[in-house]
């Protein structure tokens, strides 16, 4: 009989699904609904109809933001490469990414897009402080 998600072929059946039983191509670790193919880190999220499809912990669309009377839009997330941060009027901010534990590892100043292939796969805090004001944003950001 095949155990899920202990890694072993129990059954011998190379076919048996073990590690992805809904085949979106994420494993349990990643997939918050094993179960739906359609709910997974890549899924678009439908906001406010109580199902988290993109599995970043909210039920709707947060990757719009408004700073120092100017719109942000922080995408994508989760990522796998470079977070953009497009602002629809100009001001000066600093963007800061943090471990969940607080540790700062990356600091930046009106920075539009930064690399992320060098952090580990895992989950973020990314802040975005207007420096005139002080007022912040915060966003959690899902490297995949």
């Amino acid at each position: 009989m095949e155990i899920p998600y202990n890694g072993l072929d129990d059954d011998c059946n190379e076919m048996s699904l073990d590690d992805d039983l809904d085949q979106d191509g994420f494993l349990l670790e990643d997939d918050c609904d094993d179960t739906n193919d359609e709910i997974n880190p890549d899924a678009n999220e439908i906001p406010n109809n109580g199902i988290d499809e993109d599995c970043d912990g909210e039920d709707l669309s947060t990757s719009v933001f408004e700073l120092a009377n100017a719109r942000m839009n922080i995408f994508p997330n989760p990522v796998s490469e470079d977070i953009n941060i497009k602002v629809s009027d100009t001001f000066n901010y600093r963007v800061e990414i943090f471990e969940l534990n607080g540790k700062l590892i990356h600091s930046s100043k009106n920075t539009h897009r930064l690399k992320m292939n060098s952090l580990y796969r895992g989950t973020y805090l990314l802040k975005v402080t207007d420096l005139n004001s002080e007022h912040y944003i915060l966003e959690k950001l899902v490297k995949i």
